[in-house]
């Protein structure tokens, strides 16, 4: 009777937990939609919606969660950048950072580094120390995926995308430190 009842409950829990991973799912639609548009604003306010319903339906450490870290710092990039205020872009930028290295985080324990996501994940980090001029760490980050990228022997797509970001990413700090020369 106790093995039905935990069955039950495990059963009934699952269950309960489905409508809140819906409702992530359709905010995380949403807010992926609004920043199709162009309305980013809203897109962050829905990001950051869809973010607290992860946690609190699927846990800190959850895929998803990544998901919408990733989306959520993408999108306040997004709003800052197309306000062209510089303060606004500053503080994006480093607001930013915490949020991708989470994800990093949560996709490397998750997925393990050779998975395009953790990769994905590394040059989004690495791109954001680049922004706030923090060379050497971007620097770092662009070439860990990179030579996790190499080890895999790129043919895939998505590989060949990232490895070309990589490079794209460490050309454009040798030619800020050039010019800092």
């Amino acid at each position: 009777m106790r093995v039905a009842a935990a069955v039950a409950f495990a059963w009934l829990s699952a269950a309960g937990a489905q409508p809140a991973h819906a409702q992530y799912q359709q905010l995380l639609d949403q807010s992926v939609q609004l920043a199709g548009q162009g309305r980013y604003a809203a897109a962050v306010e829905t990001a950051e919606a869809a973010l607290r319903s992860a946690e609190e339906s699927l846990g800190p450490e959850h895929l998803d969660v990544a998901l919408a870290l990733n989306n959520l710092a993408e999108f306040r990039q997004m709003a800052a950048f197309v306000s062209r205020d510089p303060a606004a872009i500053a503080k994006a930028v480093a607001l930013a950072e915490p949020l991708h290295r989470r994800a990093l985080s949560i996709r490397e324990k998750t997925l393990g580094l050779r998975h395009s996501f953790t990769l994905a994940s590394m040059i989004n980090l690495a791109r954001v120390h680049s922004m706030e001029r923090k060379y050497d760490d971007a620097e770092a980050e662009y070439r860990r995926a990179q030579a996790i990228i190499q080890e895999m022997s790129p043919s895939a797509p998505v590989l060949v995308d990232l490895d070309r970001q990589a490079t794209a990413g460490l050309r454009r700090i040798a030619q800020v430190r050039g010019e800092a020369r």
